[in-house]
């Protein structure tokens, strides 16, 4: 009696997972950035573009960054570059039966995605949070909580303090206690700033105002 059925049934629901996993393998078999993909924030759907204004990023900010939505992929793809060019990249997803991330099987010993400049050098685990802080100075996001050998070694080349800014929680904390033993034995000066939340959460000028703080003990010191 006019009842029109919009669900998919379960064979569909298989069949459409079966091939997004394909595309999803498929992508992360190469360096090389998937496409399709659409540049303007406002062309995407509610849940990606939300979860990036709720980062703080504002429309011009997500273009000028690079990020896109890939609607083959159904995820927004998030570019790791280094003089321009692709060193890696990331796609993180939206639908709880899928991984949440994909990315290319490539070396990650020493990758790092940088992001803005200044006196310091903030280090965080993702790639959201990197952006953020790095809009106040420059930050490094580790894409894990993995300090590793060759970027502490980078690190206490530049000879700049560095600031620990991993997730608040067990992993993040372990991650920075791990970071700072290593950073100790190479004399480079570094704190632990933590939010109570993961820095991409936390607005500029309560990053600044900390960043700010823990510096005064750097000169202090």
């Amino acid at each position: 009696k006019g009842y029109i059925p919009t669900e998919r049934s379960l064979a569909e629901r298989i069949a459409a997972l079966s091939a997004a996993n394909e595309w999803d393998g498929a992508a992360q078999e190469s360096l090389e950035l998937p496409g399709p993909g659409k540049l303007d924030p406002q062309d995407w759907p509610d849940k990606p573009r939300v979860w990036l204004y709720k980062a703080g990023f504002s429309n011009t900010e997500i273009r000028r960054h690079g990020w896109y939505w890939n609607p083959r992929l159904e995820r927004v793809i998030l570019p790791v570059k280094d003089d321009g060019k692709t060193i890696y990249w990331q796609g993180r997803g939206f639908d709880p039966a899928r991984p949440k991330a994909i990315n290319p099987a490539v070396n990650r010993d020493g990758l790092v995605a940088k992001y803005g400049s200044g006196d310091w050098i903030a280090l965080t685990e993702d790639i959201l949070s990197a952006a953020k802080v790095g809009s106040v100075g420059e930050a490094w996001a580790l894409l894990g909580t993995v300090l590793s050998s060759s970027t502490a070694m980078t690190l206490a080349e530049t000879r700049r303090p560095v600031l620990l800014m991993l997730d608040d929680d067990a992993a993040g904390r372990r991650g920075a206690a791990n970071a700072s033993k290593t950073l100790s034995l190479l004399g480079v000066w570094h704190k632990q700033v933590y939010f109570g939340k993961d820095p991409k959460c936390v607005s500029r000028d309560e990053i600044k105002s900390r960043v700010d703080a823990a510096l005064a003990d750097a000169t202090a010191t």
